[in-house]
């Protein structure tokens, strides 16, 4: 071998796999084996990504709520800058996916994660639109006094819209579809928790026609947050059909 040459087991090592040679204990890979590891690699890559900007939309809910409690509107503020770095994480997720999926071709459940994260990443900057929304109508009811039985029936309506969020989350993370489906269940009981407030906003705008611009304000917080219980159910349906292949028909 001439002088400042790179042997073949030198250059396979280099590159991460061999080929078969006398007394070599490497594992052999082919190019398919390759292409295979580097799916899965961008595919956990991706599924990080959408876990990281889901941290991202949980804590800007969070927030929302924190700020209707408090009636904070430098945290209201907060929120609507912050929603600007949601919306650029999107796009470059969208990208990474994009060329993932022109790059690698990938096949089966590879396919389908790789797809529903542009779908996914979409689902979550709108739940970060969301919580832009309930920190504009913060401000809108700022020095306004806000009933206090409908305030406390919205502030519990979301916590349960972000609970559910949360867990779908962490089952998405735990590539776990069973736990996904139990947690989806609880879209019913935010539903419910939306119609009483509907029914108690009514009885309370014909008691005291006063109250009437604040309490449609939190009507339109709750809706906000039922919005995001329904888009936590889609994330649910996605997982279910990355994992097995079938579309669940939840409601």
């Amino acid at each position: 071998m001439s002088p400042g040459r790179t042997s073949r087991r030198g250059r396979a090592a280099y590159y991460g796999f061999s080929h078969a040679m006398p007394g070599n204990h490497l594992p052999i890979l082919g190019v398919s084996d390759v292409m295979k590891l580097l799916v899965q690699q961008k595919r956990e890559a991706l599924r990080e990504g959408l876990l990281g900007m889901g941290e991202m939309v949980v804590t800007a809910l969070r927030q929302a709520i924190d700020c209707l409690r408090g009636r904070d509107l430098e945290l209201a503020r907060e929120i609507v800058v912050n929603d600007n770095k949601i919306n650029q994480f999107r796009r470059l997720a969208e990208q990474q996916a994009l060329v993932a999926l022109a790059a690698y071709q990938p096949a089966g459940d590879d396919f389908r994660e790789i797809g529903a994260n542009l779908e996914l990443v979409s689902e979550l900057e709108r739940m970060a639109d969301h919580a832009k929304d309930v920190a504009r109508l913060v401000e809108e009811m700022a020095g306004r006094e806000i009933p206090p039985a409908p305030l406390l029936q919205t502030l519990d309506l979301a916590e349960q819209a972000l609970a559910m969020l949360t867990g779908i989350l962490k089952a998405y993370g735990d590539q776990d579809p069973q736990q996904a489906l139990a947690l989806a269940a609880q879209d019913d009981q935010v539903d419910a928790a939306q119609r009483d407030l509907i029914r108690a906003t009514v009885a309370l705008i014909q008691q005291e026609p006063g109250h009437a611009e604040v309490a449609i304000r939190l009507l339109w917080v709750a809706h906000d947050f039922e919005r995001v219980a329904d888009r936590a159910l889609n994330i649910a349906e996605q997982l279910v059909f990355i994992t097995t292949g079938q579309i669940p028909e939840l409601e």
